[in-house]
């Protein structure tokens, strides 16, 4: 089963997607050349056109710049839009203190559809709260057939900025798209449970007008764990309005106000709920969580069936009887009695990042208290250390070595008798490092996904690997690690991986020149992050000057290092 998440491919494969799909394809973040700005391209009637996913790249370095870009587009298609800023020049945008300012313009050039808003030029009531870092906009209905407009310009006006990239693509979705009964910017249709829209599994389209509440009823034909994600936040400002909608997001009993589950914060300022619910009839709620602002939302529905979920095998309290899982499975338990353990195991690999999720009272109305889970390592004592956390019950971890890992399960302090389901999802997984790979002459080979993992371990340790890029290419690197040196964290319950690295990245080319550093230690708090991908701890752009071979270094930023450094550093 494939479940769509806007949040990342990382919730997506936490939602049941299939090993192969949840690990990606890697590969160069644009298999087209990059075209660069003709100034003047101060307007919309001056913009150069962009063909789809085709980057176009520019600079800000003359104070008060705006650069227009256009592209055609067809009425209902999905479509991200991403700025590479502080990802191509990090130190340009760090030595003014700002980041770039991305707006969508409508056909008429003239009329601001979306914009991001971190200085509150805008927003006041309202602007984006979640660090300096690129911000892009991932998710955007087209409303009309035709050219649309993309303007760049720094985020406090009249400064002075660096280098940028931008694209525009298109977002693939296999769910079916839907609207919300009332119609844009109207109040009054389903703001009440008892005048609740139905709703199947869907991405629906909507409008969040200030203190409304709007109201959708799903059916659970059996056992299941329903996937809701909200994305507004994300998008930016809409129409000029003087903020943000912050959303926020629950699910009810049929009679519309035993609550559930809720949240509001799991992807930057949006929510996510990933809930085990039993058969029967629940309302969810879209509402505001914070920032009053007016705006857009798409909300994403699915359901996967309980069904499927294979029964612990008793006894299983020790690791030589330990029930057997995989990657992708979802797995069934009982805790019956106070003192009962529960022990699955599953093959791991060194350079694999995985994420275990539980579903349990805090998540699961199929469940009657709250359980303990921790991942052992191969000896079954050591605990694996871990990142994530949050409502949805997530714990992620880099492996650092292969052999069998455990999943122990233990009562609560309070205990009562309980049904619990657990799933372990492979999300990556890379070529581990050879030492000794500290030079050029040295690197490892990126594996053919071109990703690579590894550990900064000695103190002093650096890590170098080898990829090749086509000329003329934008070239993105990002690197999952600690979520420490994250300007903004915003994928809090899923970051860090049980890291400790704050990672520092350069590329070089042959001759040993280098093209591109960023730091996740920082001088005036410009991270290397974006909004589409909010996950990795930092990254790198670059425009590949030629076709060759060019060399990824790792290293901590802090000077730190040890086993727990770990890292997995991937091409998109």
């Amino acid at each position: 089963m494939r479940i769509l998440s806007f949040t990342s491919t990382f919730l997506t494969c936490l939602a049941g997607v299939a090993v192969s799909s949840c690990d990606g394809d890697g590969g160069s973040s644009s298999p087209r050349t990059v075209v660069s700005e003709l100034e003047p391209n101060d307007t919309a009637a001056q913009a150069r056109g962009l063909g789809s996913g085709r980057p176009g790249r520019g600079s800000l370095a003359a104070p008060g710049d705006v650069d227009f870009w256009a592209a055609k587009l067809k009425q209902g298609n999905l479509v991200k839009v991403e700025v590479y800023g502080s990802r191509l020049n990090q130190a340009a945008w760090d030595a003014s203190g700002t980041i770039p300012r991305l707006k969508i313009w409508d056909r008429d050039g003239t009329t601001v559809l979306l914009e991001h808003d971190l200085s509150g030029l805008v927003a006041g009531n309202g602007p984006w709260a979640y660090g300096k870092h690129d911000l892009d906009i991932p998710l955007w209905r087209v409303p009309a057939d035709g050219k649309f407009f993309f303007s760049v310009q720094s985020d406090s006006l009249g400064a002075v900025g660096g280098e940028y990239a931008i694209t525009v693509r298109k977002v693939a979705n296999n769910l079916a798209q839907t609207v919300e009964s009332e119609p844009i910017q109207v109040s009054g249709e389903n703001d009440t449970f008892a005048t609740a829209q139905a709703l199947d599994p869907s991405l629906l389209h909507g409008w969040h007008v200030d203190n409304e509440q709007d109201w959708y009823e799903i059916t659970i034909p059996g056992p299941s764990i329903a996937h809701l994600e909200v994305v507004a936040y994300r998008n930016g400002v809409v129409r000029g309005d003087d903020s943000y909608y912050d959303p926020r997001l629950a699910i009810f009993a049929s009679d519309g106000t035993t609550l559930v589950q809720a949240d509001s914060d799991s992807a930057f300022a949006d929510p996510r709920l990933d809930t085990a619910l039993d058969a029967g009839t629940y309302f969810v709620r879209v509402d505001e969580d914070g920032d009053a602002g007016d705006g857009q939302y798409f909300l994403s529905y699915s359901r996967e069936s309980l069904q499927s979920a294979a029964d612990e095998v008793e006894p299983n309290d020790a690791t030589a009887t330990a029930t057997p899982t995989g990657y992708g499975k979802l797995a069934e338990g009982e805790l019956a009695v106070a003192t009962d353990v529960d022990l699955f195991r599953f093959p791991g690999f060194a350079g694999q990042m995985v994420a275990l999720q539980l579903w349990d009272e805090s998540n699961s109305n199929l469940a009657d208290d709250d359980v303990s889970v921790t991942l052992l390592a191969s000896d079954g004592v050591t605990a694996v250390p871990v990142g994530g956390g949050g409502g949805q019950q997530i714990r992620t971890a880099l492996l650092q070595s292969t052999g069998n890992y455990f999943i122990r399960v233990e009562p609560d302090a309070s205990f009562a008798s309980t049904k619990y389901h657990l799933r372990v999802q492979l999300l990556r997984q890379a070529g581990f490092e050879s030492e000794v790979n500290n030079t050029t002459a040295q690197a490892d080979k990126s594996d053919s996904k071109k990703r690579a993992a590894g550990a900064i371990d000695p103190v002093g340790d650096l890590d170098i690997f080898s990829f090749k890029a086509g000329k003329n290419r934008l070239v993105t690197l990002q690197i999952y690690a600690s979520a420490a040196a994250s300007s903004s964290n915003g994928f809090p319950a899923l970051s860090g991986f049980g890291s400790d690295l704050q990672p520092m990245i350069s590329i070089r080319d042959a001759s040993g020149a280098t093209l591109a550093v960023s730091h996740t230690v920082l001088v005036n708090t410009i991270g290397s992050e974006g909004v589409v991908e909010g996950l990795p701890v930092a990254a790198v752009s670059f425009v590949s000057p030629a076709t060759g071979m060019y060399f990824a270094k790792i290293s901590a930023d802090d000077g730190t290092g040890g086993s727990s450094h770990s890292y997995l550093i991937e091409l998109r």
